[in-house]
């Protein structure tokens, strides 16, 4: 599992997930995301494009980074997941607190708004 960051013009941040995120992968990743996810950063979207895979321990990892950002009044969304990965995650009910995008220019408006 890889994770980079990278600030867009707009002030938000970009995260993106390649790989697997199973037990080994989260574990590679969920000290990192933890950190890109935390103050002062108040924008911030998830690119999912390269997730192969997620397990149950990934969707974890996931919602305690959207509680996190909730929390402090922030906002977060996840872009470009396949169709897989978002039924995986919306039968996790992820679809009920946190919001997905297919199109960068959507996600940076509702993140920044």
């Amino acid at each position: 599992m890889n994770i980079e960051e990278k600030e867009l013009s707009s002030g938000a941040f970009l995260i993106s997930l390649s790989g697997r995120l199973d037990i080994l992968g989260t574990d590679q990743i969920s000290l990192k995301l933890s950190g890109m996810t935390a103050a002062p950063r108040q924008a911030i979207i998830i690119n999912m494009q390269d997730v192969t895979y997620v397990a149950s321990i990934g969707i974890r990892t996931l919602i305690l980074a959207i509680k996190s950002v909730h929390n402090r009044s922030a906002k977060m969304c996840f872009l470009d997941c396949n169709e897989e990965i978002y039924s995986t995650l919306c039968l996790a009910g992820l679809d009920q607190f946190a919001s997905f995008f297919a199109n960068q220019q959507e996600a940076e408006s509702f993140v920044l708004t």
